[in-house]
């Protein structure tokens, strides 16, 4: 059992609690809940999750997982598991694990938000020049493009279709009725 007070990103979140245990017999997910409340006190999705897997396919790294922060409960029958890797090395690889995987999601995120702050400046810049007479679609696509290729982006042809829609949906050309009329009466 491993407590944790960190989210995906790495900063301060609720505290809660990854529990990981072995059993060969089939349970149900509602005892599994009941013997974690009798047995750690812990009551609700904020403090625990259950999740019953079937087949792991990486069982050490399945087992490391509660150790990424702190672990606060630990059998010696577990440890049998592990070919002959200790404790401590199994906690260094599940923090060092944990460390990777919290720089590739601020990486992930960081690149969503500007890819939705690139998204937001184009449409502005777009619905300033065009001001109130809408060009068509064709002139909007070739527009798109061009603002990507300025900012050293490759367009995205395979999306301009939607990205134009979108855009003329943003500034209330067209509605959202309007959007279901073009893709499903065509």
């Amino acid at each position: 059992m491993g407590e944790e007070t960190g989210n995906k990103f790495g900063e301060r979140t609720h505290q809660h609690y990854h529990i990981h245990f072995y059993t060969e017999k089939e349970l149900k997910k509602d005892t599994v809940q009941k013997w974690i409340r009798n047995t750690f006190n812990l009551k609700g999705k904020e403090q625990y999750c259950v999740r019953v897997h079937i087949d792991l396919d990486e069982r050490t790294r399945w087992w490391r997982y509660p150790m990424k922060e702190k672990l606060v409960y630990w059998t010696k029958d577990v440890e049998e598991q592990f070919q002959g890797k200790s404790l401590k090395e199994l906690k260094l690889l599940a923090k060092d694990e944990r460390k990777r995987q919290v720089e590739q999601n601020i990486k992930t995120r960081q690149n969503l938000l500007d890819k939705n702050a690139f998204r937001d400046n184009m449409f502005r810049h777009f619905k300033e020049q065009y001001d109130e007479k809408i060009p068509s679609d064709k002139k909007i696509w070739c527009d798109i493009s061009m603002y990507y290729i300025r900012h050293s982006k490759t367009p995205p042809f395979g999306k301009l279709d939607d990205t134009v829609i979108d855009f003329k949906v943003s500034i209330g050309h067209i509605t959202i009725e309007e959007v279901y009329d073009l893709r499903h009466n065509s």
